[in-house]
């Protein structure tokens, strides 16, 4: 598994002409295709090749890396973005947003509670400074979102970042749905870097 994510890392370095700082947005069509094993795995990938990497939990309806890393998700952006004073001068210390080192130069931000009517905060002025600022901080900036199939927030935030992973689970979605999901993406001008096929079974098969 381990080299299946220095793959990916190779692939978009060569893609890219090694031009990959910025914000990466990962998103699948449905449900329980990988993106979050993924988008964890990457941020850990980019780390270890001396990328100072930040992996935010973007799906505020239903977060979940704060239990992969069995940690407590009270502080991170929602909470962040209810203080009404919030010095952008020392980000990565602020108490309400949480930025935790995980280990060297893998950074976590959890979502901070949770909203069921995300897509209203997508074009605060707050959350476009602190992507600003993230940027400024970090060399990549992972965006584990949700399914693009189900909930407009991965369209929304693909306008904010610079590059865009497809998970697609073997087997589990039909070609069709998945270049109709694509193609609405691509209307965003975020670039595809590419699709990344998760769960395919071992042996004859795979090929």
């Amino acid at each position: 598994a381990s080299e299946s994510f220095r793959g990916i890392f190779s692939q978009f370095e060569i893609i890219e002409s090694g031009n990959t700082n910025g914000i990466i947005l990962i998103t699948s069509t449905l449900p329980n295709e990988g993106k979050s094993l993924i988008a964890s795995n990457l941020a850990a990938t980019f780390a270890n090749h001396g990328k100072k990497s930040l992996l935010i939990d973007f799906d505020l309806r239903r977060p979940s890396l704060h239990s992969n890393f069995e940690i407590k998700n009270s502080p991170g952006v929602l909470k962040w973005l209810k203080e009404p004073n919030c010095n952008l001068d020392s980000i990565t210390e602020d108490p309400h947003l949480g930025i935790t080192e995980y280990c060297p130069n893998f950074y976590l931000l959890r979502t901070g509670g949770i909203n069921r009517k995300p897509t209203e905060l997508f074009n605060q002025e707050k959350l476009n400074q602190l992507l600003l600022t993230l940027r400024e901080q970090f060399d990549i900036i992972i965006l584990d979102t949700p399914p693009v199939g189900l909930f407009p927030d991965a369209l929304l935030l693909a306008q904010k970042s610079d590059f865009i992973f497809y998970v697609c689970r073997f087997n589990k979605v039909s070609m069709f749905k998945i270049q109709h999901f694509v193609d609405k993406l691509k209307e965003t001008n975020c670039k595809l870097s590419g699709l990344v096929l998760n769960g395919i079974p071992a042996g004859r098969a795979s090929g």
